[in-house]
């Protein structure tokens, strides 16, 4: 490979790792600039605490992939001091751009599943997130997140591969 296809491959990656990552500045935010995402992609939040060590982030991602979203899922490092929490005054207004979605919340992840109205190429959704940094106060932690696609029905398989087996018998 010649010298200046490096140069610009690793002129890509670099402004790829620096449009891919945003940080959120205080214990309630909202980045005002939409994570663009295809599916399969991930994103991470820098995320810099304060005092009181618990707040609210929101943002907003926006479906540059080809095929729509399904859901939508948040983690932090498990096992690590700081959890996802919930609040009367935010749940359940926790997600925008979407109807009909539910979730589902542990310590550490954060899922939104929104099947009859999945985020098309495009579309955006905006999330507001819940943290708890009161057990070790980090001064700075991460948020990863990933889409995932509109599943398949089953049926579809089970018919696919019907289909196959068919074929299959019948050149027998």
């Amino acid at each position: 490979m010649n010298r200046s296809r490096l140069f610009v491959l690793f002129t890509m990656l670099v402004l790829g790792l620096l449009l891919g990552s945003s940080s959120a500045l205080a214990h309630s935010v909202t980045i005002d600039d939409a994570f663009e995402m295809g599916l399969g992609d991930t994103g991470t939040i820098g995320h810099k605490d304060e005092p009181d060590w618990k707040g609210t982030l929101t943002l907003t991602v926006t479906n540059t992939g080809d095929d729509p979203w399904g859901d939508f899922h948040f983690y932090l490092q498990q096992d690590g001091p700081v959890v996802f929490g919930t609040t009367d005054t935010i749940f359940p207004t926790i997600m925008a751009g979407v109807s009909g979605y539910t979730y589902d919340i542990s310590d550490y992840a954060l899922d939104f599943y929104f099947y009859s109205d999945p985020v098309e190429n495009g579309q955006s959704a905006t999330f507001l997130l819940y943290t708890d940094n009161t057990e070790e106060k980090l001064g700075l932690f991460s948020i990863s997140m990933e889409a995932s696609p509109v599943p398949l029905p089953a049926a579809a398989w089970l018919l696919g591969s019907g289909l196959v087996g068919m074929i299959a018998m019948r050149r027998k």
